[in-house]
């Protein structure tokens, strides 16, 4: 049928025509999906509330061929400190370029929309937003399938050894790798990092999205996650995101 409900959240939108306007849209069950929402810029438009920047709502879409239309829209949820307070603002929009990036239109991800977001009101919620971005990157990383693999070594398939020693990383070949093989690598596109943040990563992928805020790294092991996460994300991505940097900046001048 041409005619379908759904939720969405709104990742970005651009201009078109005079008063309309696209927006790509991040559902529930059709993946990515972008649609024109006709007359959405007149004053009193009744669509535009609920098709603002990480807006969550419930949608009436019809098909269209190239582009969907946005029928009817109710706002379930308007995170609107995302879009006031320019720190979280920054960080919501680099978790909606990345969304963006990694799905394909209309290529359905069940586990990614609630993960989605969960990470929106992590960010939007969260007294510490380094904290948070730190558990919403893992976060992400996991419902997309790209949880890197940290118990075994992703070389030889031998178990990670314990002890003390730093544990060797490679972001292109999406996991950790044993002493010998990590030695043979070394300086070849890999990181280290301390079995702490090691342990910690391991932890936050074992841990349910709702309980995620129990996990209370320190300083030097959240810099340590969240190198890994970034380097990971840009691998995959094939791209450094560009509001990467804008968020990097606001973040030092927060400080």
């Amino acid at each position: 049928m041409p005619l379908y409900r759904t939720e969405g959240i709104c990742l970005r939108s651009y201009e078109l025509k005079e008063a309309d306007r696209i927006v790509v849209l991040l559902t529930r069950d059709q993946g990515k999906v972008r649609a024109v929402a006709k007359g959405v810029r007149r004053p009193g438009s009744r669509l535009a509330g609920s098709l603002l920047p990480f807006t969550h709502s419930r949608l009436l879409l019809h098909r269209g061929r190239e582009l969907d239309k946005v029928v009817q829209c109710e706002a379930v949820f308007g995170f609107r400190a995302l879009r006031e307070e320019l720190e979280r603002m920054a960080a919501a929009s680099y978790l909606a370029e990345l969304a963006d990036g990694f799905l394909g239109e209309k290529d359905p991800n069940a586990g990614l929309f609630p993960s989605f977001l969960a990470s929106l009101h992590l960010l939007a919620g969260h007294p510490d937003l380094r904290h948070a971005l730190v558990l919403v990157q893992g976060l992400l990383l996991a419902s997309l399938g790209y949880r890197p693999e940290l118990d075994i070594c992703v070389h030889c398939g031998a178990d990670l050894e314990e002890g003390r020693e730093a544990v060797v990383y490679h972001p292109g070949e999406g996991g950790v790798l044993c002493g010998r093989c990590g030695s043979e690598r070394k300086g070849r596109g890999t990181m280290t990092i301390s079995r702490g943040a090691w342990q910690t990563l391991r932890r936050l992928w074992a841990t349910d999205p709702g309980r995620l805020t129990m996990l209370r790294p320190g300083k030097a092991v959240r810099g340590e996650m969240e190198t890994l996460l970034r380097a990971t994300m840009i691998h995959r991505l094939e791209r450094r995101p560009k509001t990467l940097d804008f968020l990097d900046l606001v973040l030092r001048e927060s400080e």
